[in-house]
């Protein structure tokens, strides 16, 4: 029997509804959906309706909330008193090349502006013709995975996709806004127009208290069942990820109640194929070589290893160690000085996933054998730092 309802955690999901709204179909009042990340909304809001920034970058990594962030701000953008502001969502799938861009750039701002697209010399003349006919608004042109939208282009598409966006950006008095996501800054000398002319905030894992807030709104009164020792458990598996945390909370849902809950719902977690799809995803297309080597060989210590084990490492080991730290996969516990999984299912999830030792073997990494020290090494390594 469920013990709340899994549909209202809206796990993999966008969320962008920081207060109860009006359900659009139903015409009730649905609860919030969307949580925390306070300061960052605050930071873009300001920096495009009080600053006249131009472009604004939401940084995360691999389902850190990107998208609903990206949704939050352009709903949140189009509901100003004033009416300025007008959202163009384009589909990174249907961009390869500067020119897609332009065209749905083009026929998206006349479709939301209800009028037709003209012909000029110029995509900034269009647009500002279109936008000339409807005085008083702004476009906030919408790219999700901006970074994806590079990779799949040829290089001399991508100069010419951040040329194009460059020279709209220093076109004046044009009244256009960017909003771009991407899990890193792109590594194209081109790129640097991105940090120069907009503002960046990077999404980081929830504290315990944000992650209990955000869970208690989803659970409603299943969450008295939860002890602070179950609490701060949720966190230590999650992270603080709401990803992750919200897979625990549609397993709790469809798990029995009972003293081991969050367990039993852990084990759940870890054989739900959307798991692997994720995690495959961000081990195949997010970590470098050391990076995949790393968690591989942290993985064979579920309580993970000593900072002096690590200081040992290779120093490539050792970057990709404090990189995976910095990005939020792994932490140092500071009451023992230990390297462990920040996202503490994925201490399970690896040496369960059905490749495991055959990556393994391709990294020369052997059960309980510490990875290969170097005489580079000798430098002192903050791995907090």
């Amino acid at each position: 029997m469920a013990t709340f309802d899994s549909i209202a955690v809206k796990f993999n999901a966008y969320v962008w509804h920081d207060q109860p709204y009006l359900h659009p179909q139903l015409h009730t009042e649905t609860a919030q959906d969307f949580f925390d990340r306070t300061d960052i909304k605050r930071l873009l809001l300001r920096q495009i309706m009080d600053n006249g920034r131009r472009l604004a970058i939401i940084q995360g990594e691999r389902r850190a909330g990107k998208t609903s962030m990206l949704r939050l701000l352009a709903n949140r953008l189009e509901l100003d008193s004033v009416g300025q502001f007008v959202s163009i969502m384009i589909p990174w799938q249907s961009v390869q090349t500067a020119d897609d861009l332009a065209e749905e750039m083009l026929q998206g701002a006349a479709f939301e502006l209800k009028t037709a697209a003209l012909e000029k010399d110029s995509l900034a003349t269009a647009l500002r013709a279109l936008l000339n006919d409807n005085p008083g608004k702004t476009a906030v042109i919408c790219l999700d995975e901006f970074d994806s939208i590079l990779e799949q282009a040829t290089a001399g598409e991508q100069i010419k996709i951040l040329n194009l966006i460059n020279n709209l950006l220093q076109t004046p008095d044009l009244p256009l806004v960017f909003l771009l996501t991407l899990v890193r800054m792109p590594q194209l000398p081109s790129a640097a127009v991105l940090q120069a002319h907009g503002v960046t905030a990077a999404l980081s894992p929830f504290d315990q208290n944000d992650l209990e807030e955000m869970s208690r709104a989803l659970m409603n009164d299943y969450a008295n069942q939860l002890t602070a020792i179950d609490w701060h458990r949720l966190h230590t598996l999650s992270g603080g990820w709401p990803y992750f945390a919200k897979l625990l909370l549609v397993s709790m849902a469809e798990t029995d109640f009972g003293p081991r809950w969050i367990e039993m719902a852990a084990r759940d977690a870890l054989q739900r194929p959307l798991l692997e799809q994720t995690m495959i995803h961000i081990y195949g297309r997010h970590f470098d070589k050391h990076e995949k080597a790393s968690v591989l060989w942290l993985a064979q210590f579920k309580t993970g290893q000593p900072i002096a084990a690590l200081t040992a490492a290779p120093l490539d080991i050792q970057t990709a160690v404090k990189s995976l730290i910095r990005r939020g996969y792994l932490h140092i516990n500071q009451q023992d000085q230990r390297c462990q999984f920040r996202i503490g299912l994925l201490a399970y999830w690896f040496p369960r996933w059905p490749k495991f030792d055959e990556e393994s073997r391709k990294y020369g990494l052997e059960k309980s054998r510490p990875l290969a020290s170097s005489r580079k090494t000798k430098n002192a390594f903050n791995l907090a730092g």
